[in-house]
């Protein structure tokens, strides 16, 4: 998939995963499991002094949860800045920044929910490059993930 990664979204086998998902089909993934869930997906580094989402690698990715874009080893690797620029510059985008040893359990697309140690970020934009809104999620917390507020 790497090779035709410019082709993946319309892959057949992409969109055979994207049919079982909404079927029921549970997904799981760590680090480049979980960012090909979301598109655009996070492809590599980035330059993490700045907040700069045109500095961020991206591929489109599966899109199974839409308008969410995951990032993975969230606060251990200090991606904040990756995940602020991106989301700045894909403003109707919710990202979710989910830690190591962290996992986020989502249902039917919408309802999630924090398991493990650490908690997961939800950032919102107001707009192009407008204020941003960051909700640390505790494990435990509820979020839906379409109203973006916790349950």
């Amino acid at each position: 998939l790497e090779a035709d990664a410019a082709h993946f979204p319309n892959d057949p086998l992409a969109q055979i995963l994207r049919t079982r998902y909404l079927a029921g089909v549970v997904f799981g993934g760590t680090s480049a499991g979980t960012a090909i869930m979301s598109t655009p997906m996070l492809t590599g580094p980035a330059d993490l002094t700045v907040i700069d989402g045109k500095t961020v690698g991206t591929r489109d990715g599966l899109g199974l949860v839409p308008g969410v874009i995951f990032d993975q080893h969230f606060l251990a690797h200090g991606r904040l800045p990756r995940l602020l620029g991106l989301v700045q510059l894909h403003p109707k985008s919710l990202g979710l920044g989910i830690d190591e040893c962290t996992a986020l359990l989502i249902e039917d697309s919408r309802y999630a929910e924090v398991v493990g140690c650490n908690q997961v970020i939800a950032i919102q934009s107001s707009g192009p490059y407008g204020k941003l809104e960051l909700d640390p999620l505790d494990v435990g917390v509820r979020y839906d993930i379409l109203t973006r507020t916790r349950l």
